[in-house]
């Protein structure tokens, strides 16, 4: 079984954005996971409030690696994936497609993953590389993909005005 986290917008030590406690939130998801015993948890990004946080990727990785479970984390728009990467050490840095991206492919439990990390929203050429020779790698019919973006839009509209998924065509094909 993989667990999968994604937003979790973790400001600085007693912030409460909009009056939320985040903080608290993560930590009672992440029992709740912890009874669950899953094999891997997969964090897709936006681990930071509004920007790549030391403190708070900090804080978040103390209370990951507390809680025991096995995980991968990746970048978001408001990540800084160059620290997230310093941060995370081998939890966030893997197979680099020589532009600052860091993504992944293991198995696990008989599935096959595939983490792309587009942290600025924006495919690139190097990014569909990656993917393409993962894909005709596999000898699967099916893999597990894991992007902080929707690889397809979504029929909610803010998110597609705000936050959608650049140059999304790349990945179409």
């Amino acid at each position: 079984m993989i667990a999968h986290l994604t937003d979790l917008h973790i400001g600085e030590a007693g912030e409460r954005p909009k009056g939320v406690p985040v903080r608290e939130n993560f930590l009672g998801l992440l029992e709740e996971i912890q009874s669950i015993e899953p094999e891997l948890l997969v964090v897709t990004g936006d681990l930071s409030l509004d920007t790549g946080s030391r403190e708070a990727y900090r804080w978040i990785r103390g209370e990951l690696d507390r809680s025991g479970l096995a995980y991968l984390v990746m970048g978001g728009n408001h990540d800084d994936p160059v620290m997230l990467a310093e941060e995370f050490g081998d939890a966030a840095g893997a197979e680099s497609s020589g532009e600052g991206r860091y993504h992944r492919h293991l198995e696990l439990g008989g599935e096959e993953l595939l983490l792309l990390d587009i942290p600025g929203g924006t495919t690139t050429p190097g990014d569909v590389a990656w993917l393409v020779e993962a894909l005709d790698k596999s000898e699967r019919d099916e893999v597990l993909l894991f992007m902080h973006y929707p690889p397809i839009p979504l029929p909610v509209a803010c998110m597609e005005r705000h936050y959608t998924l650049r140059a999304r065509a790349h990945l179409e094909a």
